[in-house]
């Protein structure tokens, strides 16, 4: 992956009219959630009124973090970096 940055990087320099942006996000979900890796654990949160059972499983010692981003937040920042692209 770094490899494919360096030569997208690069190749910008070969033309004014290429700008590349390098977007490295959180693991996208939504937009089809019942076959999304999040499903079962935003399931078990929405429909669950019990504060155990909606509680979300603790994997290993709990001090990790997953960042995440919802497709509709990652298309709206592509779409801005698209649409203000300095010439």
């Amino acid at each position: 992956m770094k490899t494919l940055e360096i030569m997208a990087m690069a190749a910008q320099r070969l033309s004014r009219y290429l700008k590349v942006f390098i977007v490295c996000s959180g693991l996208p979900y939504g937009n089809g959630e019942s076959n999304d890796i999040f499903y079962e654990f935003f399931r078990s949160a929405w429909l669950s009124l019990h504060p155990d059972l909606a509680s979300l499983p603790i994997v290993g010692p709990g001090n990790n973090r997953i960042p995440t981003i919802h497709i509709n937040d990652l298309t709206q920042c592509i779409k801005h970096l698209y649409l203000n692209v300095p010439y």
